[in-house]
């Protein structure tokens, strides 16, 4: 899929769903395929801390 979608005047969309894929997980497979770093994943809230004991 991935080369596929590579072709000139293809729409990645159409790729996708004719293999029953959505068009975001084509474009990140595309992007890992190419060797770009995914987007860091934001780090998780952190509960407050209350001072003294």
């Amino acid at each position: 899929m991935v080369a596929e979608s590579n072709a000139p005047d293809v729409s990645i969309r159409a790729v996708a769903r004719r293999h029953g894929q959505s068009a975001s997980q084509l474009v990140t497979w595309r992007r890992l395929a190419r060797g770009a770093p995914l987007a860091p994943r934001p780090a998780p809230a952190r509960e407050p801390t209350h001072g003294g004991a």
